[in-house]
């Protein structure tokens, strides 16, 4: 059996469709020895394969899921584009510039603009930011932490990925409770107060 790069994705799809069918992870790694695969190359298909799917806990959760997986670096950096996103951060810097330049202050309307420049830039910023780490959130905690199996990988990125789901759930449940009553609260009021 050749054992190329195509090969080689063609390996990692056919393990991917066991998963998705039910197989545990050893039963994809040992479809793919009886293939012809040697098991420490079969063995690393099936991790490939399985680490470098989207990771919705890390999308979602981007800095929490990040230290919960031991994912030190990316946190900081998460955590810090967090931080910039926050207009007051702007506002200060300016001020510091200001002040550290010794000039005219920045009028009040040019502020303005740039503090809503660089809030929309850090919020695409960080859009980008948890695109990544949904992207590469797989691959980085597989190398980060230890787990004991392939299985007990994929189970605990999927607990990560239905709070996701459930937490976007309720978050879009109160958007919608809330708009239902600060749209409907003073009809309501006034029918029923006097």
């Amino acid at each position: 059996m050749e054992m190329g790069a195509e090969a080689e994705r063609a390996a990692r799809r056919e393990v991917w469709e066991m998963l998705k069918g039910g197989a545990t992870a050893d039963e994809a790694v040992e479809s793919l020895v009886e293939s012809g695969w040697p098991e420490e190359s079969a063995h690393d298909i099936a991790v490939r394969s399985v680490t470098s799917r989207w990771n919705w806990g890390g999308f979602g959760f981007g800095v929490i899921w990040l230290l919960g997986n031991r994912c030190w670096l990316a946190a900081v950096v998460l955590f810090v584009a967090w931080a910039t996103v926050s207009g007051s951060a702007a506002s200060a810097a300016f001020r510091i510039v200001d002040a550290a330049a010794d000039q005219t202050p920045v009028p009040e309307h040019v502020s303005e603009q740039l503090n809503a420049l660089l809030a929309i830039t850090a919020r695409g910023l960080l859009l980008i930011a948890h695109l990544v780490v949904g992207y590469m959130g797989g691959r980085w905690s597989w190398r980060a932490r230890k787990y004991i199996s392939i299985e007990h990988f994929r189970q605990t990125q999927n607990v990560w990925a239905d709070f996701v789901i459930v937490f976007a759930a309720l978050s879009a449940a109160m958007i919608v409770a809330e708009g239902l009553l600060v749209g409907w609260g003073p009809t309501l009021a006034k029918h029923f107060v006097h």
